[in-house]
């Protein structure tokens, strides 16, 4: 199944980027159905150790971020002169910690995740879950409003075969092969969406990592909306 991202949703996720991906940055790679590890879907050591491009679009303003990484566990990124995130996890996991407020994955000032029994951080791809439908606890989310912590939900949304993402300009999608879409959700209570302050959606690409980043907040009119976005531009 080939997913293209709507009209509509380019004009809302992409319209404010400086950078056109007019041309593909990887072909289709090989079916989804295939056995695959977890790391297939999350930045790959050459690619990190090369520079990652991305742009961020943080308040209504676009900054690029170029992430870098020599030991494929610490990402720098040149935009906020230090490490914005830490990587680990193995085959069938991929877990970030150390994210800060203005990384290009980003919690919102105030926010951190909480310390419980198996780790402080997100666990942001677990392979034996990694279909449409499928959930897991990706870690716990501590901060304004949640003393005690509450649980982040991660549900695949979609797992498709092509993902095209429209450019800025005119000029051809962006397109990537296998895919996952994926949202993490605070969960409070029984509800996992209309009372959590904030949750993501990450589109994930087969040998490439994520591709676009969402991050969504909810407001007092009873909805959510879009806010920072992070979407690849090129990789040197």
């Amino acid at each position: 199944m080939t997913v293209k991202l709507p009209a509509f949703l380019s004009v809302i996720v992409l319209g404010a980027i400086m950078y056109s991906c007019s041309q593909p940055i990887d072909p289709p790679s090989a079916s989804i159905g295939a056995p695959f590890q977890a790391q297939d879907f999350f930045w790959q050591g050459p690619n990190l150790q090369r520079g990652i491009d991305y742009n961020v679009i943080r308040n209504g303003a676009p900054q690029e971020h170029i992430l870098t990484s020599q030991d494929n566990i610490h990402v720098y990124d040149a935009a906020t002169n230090g490490v914005a995130l830490k990587r680990t996890g193995t085959a069938d996991s991929i877990l970030i910690d150390s994210m800060g407020a203005n990384s290009i994955f980003s919690l919102p000032a105030g926010y951190f995740f909480g310390k419980d029994s198996a780790r402080g951080s997100l666990l942001l791809l677990y392979r034996p879950q990694m279909d449409s439908g499928k959930t897991w606890n990706a870690g716990t989310l501590s901060g304004p409003g949640l003393t005690s912590g509450v649980p982040i939900i991660a549900r695949v949304l979609d797992r498709d075969d092509t993902l095209h993402i429209p450019p800025v300009r005119a000029g051809a999608d962006s397109v990537f092969g296998d895919s996952f879409r994926i949202a993490y959700t605070p969960m409070i209570g029984t509800d996992t969406l209309q009372t959590a302050p904030f949750y993501w959606v990450v589109y994930f690409a087969k040998n490439v990592g994520p591709v676009l980043i969402e991050q969504l907040s909810y407001k007092y009119d009873m909805r959510y909306t879009l806010g920072d976005q992070a979407q690849l531009i090129r990789r040197f």
